[in-house]
C-alpha cells in the first residue's frame, strides 16, 4: 500500500519558503542609519550638558556653553563615523 506524501512535501515547501522570506526580510531591516545614531548621540550629549549647566549655572560662561555645544556635535559625528 502506498501512502500519499504530498502533505509532507507541502509542509517542507512552506517551511523553506517561510525561511527564505524571513531571511530576505532580515537583510532589508538593518536598523537606524549612522546619521540617526549621530543625531541621537548629539541630543543625549547636549541634554547632559544642559543638565550640568542647570546644576551649576554660575560655573558656566557663554563661551563655555558654546564650546560644550560644539564638543557635543563633534563627539556625535565621531561616534557616527566609527560605526
Amino acid at each position: 500500500m502506498r501512502t500519499d506524501t504530498r502533505p509532507t512535501l507541502l509542509t517542507w515547501v512552506y517551511g523553506i519558503a517561510l525561511a527564505l522570506l524571513l531571511g530576505i526580510a532580515g537583510i532589508g531591516m538593518d536598523g537606524p542609519s549612522a546619521q540617526d545614531e549621530a543625531e541621537a548621540t548629539e541630543l543625549a550629549l547636549q541634554d547632559a550638558l544642559r543638565q550640568a549647566q542647570a546644576e551649576n549655572p554660575k560655573g558656566w560662561t557663554a563661551e563655555q556653553k558654546a564650546r560644550g555645544d560644539v564638543a557635543a556635535q563633534v563627539a556625535a559625528q565621531y561616534s557616527g563615523a566609527q560605526r
